[in-house]
């Protein structure tokens, strides 16, 4: 691990790592010339040498300046998170454990809003903790890199989100309304299955009464 300069972490799967985020990986290079960008080797030597091979024609920076570490047990994987400056969800097929992980320090976790379910649970993470509007979501990929090196050049700004987060993790956490409104959801797909019906499009608990007299957000 390089002693000086932002680390922009992003401790992903390399599956995970769709060309379309090769150029905002670039961007963020060239934005920070003293940062470094962070990844975990693959669970195959293969997947970290096809990734570069990739990155030989389409992003060139990213050779020089994304630095590969060895693959770690949990206790030095949170060490490791515990030393980036800001993460990086990875868009397209974003985070899921590595999300509550790095809440764990209050990790500026840098997301893109996206279009599917498994793009999108930083973002609902944040706008469950009440944290949506200093949170750094983009809007659109070209705005992704612009929104990293807003947090990553700026130690105030990551110092500020930190203690809003930490002031909010519970909220993560610990919400019991997100577990009632699961098992809402659940009981009323099943209940529509023993009609041999499936839940309607668009279905909401907001706007579906909870069945069986379950008040969504309540203890039972």
């Amino acid at each position: 691990m390089p002693e000086t300069g932002t680390l922009y972490g992003c401790p992903q799967s390399l599956f995970k790592f769709h060309p379309d985020f090769d150029a905002v990986l670039a961007e963020i290079a060239a934005g920070d010339p003293q940062g470094h960008i962070v990844l975990i080797d693959g669970h195959s030597k293969s997947w970290s040498e096809r990734l570069r091979a990739r990155w030989a024609r389409s992003a060139p920076i990213l050779l020089e300046r994304v630095r590969f570490v060895p693959r770690v047990p949990l206790d030095r994987f949170m060490g490791l998170l515990a030393h980036f400056a800001v993460v990086l969800d990875p868009i397209h097929f974003g985070s899921g454990n590595t999300l509550y992980e790095a809440m764990a320090y209050s990790q500026p976790v840098i997301t893109l809003l996206g279009r599917f379910a498994c793009g999108r649970f930083v973002a609902a993470a944040y706008q469950q903790m009440g944290l949506e509007d200093i949170a750094p979501i983009a809007r659109s990929i070209e705005e992704y890199a612009s929104v990293a090196l807003s947090f990553g050049r700026d130690p105030a700004r990551r110092q500020a989100f930190r203690e809003s987060a930490l002031a909010a993790r519970e909220k993560l956490y610990a919400d019991i309304q997100a577990v009632r409104e699961f098992e809402a959801f659940i009981e009323a797909a099943l209940q529509a299955a023993a009609r041999g019906e499936k839940l309607p499009s668009g279905f909401r608990l907001g706007e579906n009464a909870a069945p069986r007299g379950l008040t969504v957000g309540a203890e039972p």
